[in-house]
């Protein structure tokens, strides 16, 4: 018979903290052929519906029937008072041992990522095998592209006057330039709009050339 190991994991409650059972609860357990099954009904009259094993691999919390789900009756047990999970396993038997850099599994990955068909990847979810997933197909959304700028230009724009009242303003100053002179503080764009007016300070504003930024 091969030799056997048996691994022990403490149960938690949704919060983490772990359980305890009485020595006649214990003895139930023990004599359950369903000791998973045994164990939630338990639980059940004591107002708990989910329990808890932390995973090997990531310390995160599993529900516990998931975690044992596969196993036979004979493989696992719950012992206590502090409830604990209790799996056996055949001993592996090792012919030899291969090592494995990080720039060897780096290098692996890669190759098997590249490999895979066109429109699809690898999903990996925790506490479970990575696997091969295909991107489902999902139509373009059609977006009211023209409509989205003509609103952005009414709410952000220049309207054509002051495009036009900046303009004049600028030829006036490079009149004023070509003269050798300066152009008068009171100087201001010349356009029917009272409320466009030449620039307190700083360059002069951009007119609007239709872009967005």
């Amino acid at each position: 018979m091969a030799p056997r190991a048996v691994w022990q994991q403490a149960i938690e409650d949704e919060h983490g903290r772990r359980l305890r059972i009485g020595s006649e609860q214990q003895t139930a357990l023990l004599l359950a052929e369903d000791p998973v099954g045994a164990l939630y009904r338990l639980a059940a009259r004591q107002g708990r519906r989910r329990l808890y094993v932390r995973c090997p691999e990531s310390g995160q919390p599993m529900e516990l029937r998931r975690y044992t789900a596969g196993l036979l009756p004979g493989e696992l047990w719950i012992e206590g008072p502090a409830l604990t999970l209790a799996v056996s396993f055949t001993r592996p038997h090792l012919s030899g041992v291969e090592r494995a850099s990080e720039a060897q599994a780096t290098r692996s990955w890669v190759k098997r990522l590249q490999e895979l068909q066109v429109q699809t990847a690898v999903l990996r979810i925790l506490g479970q095998p990575a696997g091969v997933v295909r991107i489902a197909d999902l139509p373009i959304p059609q977006a009211d592209t023209a409509g989205y700028v003509k609103r952005s230009r009414e709410a952000n724009g220049q309207s054509r006057a002051q495009i036009a009242a900046i303009r004049a303003w600028r030829l006036e100053q490079i009149a004023w330039a070509e003269r050798g002179g300066t152009s008068p503080d009171s100087a201001s764009p010349k356009d029917e709009d009272p409320g466009v007016g030449r620039p307190e300070a700083g360059p002069p504003p951009e007119a609007d050339d239709g872009s967005l930024f």
